[in-house]
């Protein structure tokens, strides 16, 4: 009895340990932070043509590999990170809009994975969305906080 006991357990040990996820607790993985405040004035170059309409982004140089500031309606904006989610520190995992925006992609030949404009993994190894930063539009001004949510 005592050995079927030990055999049924280290059964039910070897296929749920060797079935154990990389990240268990379903956390975003480390990403390199840099805080950062900005302030844009939305009716100066570049940004007034590149963000006047709907779909309309902008590099922003602030965090460790910048930012992407895409609007998103009329009054919204997406402050995205640069850095890719997978293989974040590696210098290479740079995020670059794809002409003619339909996607986002990582540009290190050993990921390639490509986002949605909400940020999400459409393809490739990414397994987490894109971090978005804060933003708050005061007028022409619109801020960007290095505060995630």
């Amino acid at each position: 009895m005592k050995w079927t006991a030990r055999i049924i357990l280290s059964v039910f040990l070897l296929i749920f340990g060797a079935c154990r996820d990389e990240n268990p607790l379903g956390m975003r993985p480390e990403m390199p932070f840099v805080p950062f405040e900005v302030v844009i004035n939305l009716t100066n170059l570049p940004y007034i043509n590149d963000l006047s309409t709907i779909g309309g982004y902008s590099y922003i140089d602030a965090g460790v590999n910048g930012l992407i500031l895409y609007r998103a309606s009329q009054s919204s904006y997406i402050a995205f990170d640069r850095t890719c989610t997978h293989l974040s520190f590696d210098e290479r995992s740079v995020i670059d809009v794809e002409v003619p925006r339909q996607f986002m992609r990582c540009q290190n030949p050993d990921c390639e994975s490509t986002f949605d404009f909400r940020g999400d993994p459409l393809g490739g190894p990414a397994g987490w969305p894109m971090l978005q930063y804060p933003t708050s539009r005061d007028g022409n001004f619109l801020f960007i906080f290095s505060d995630l949510f």
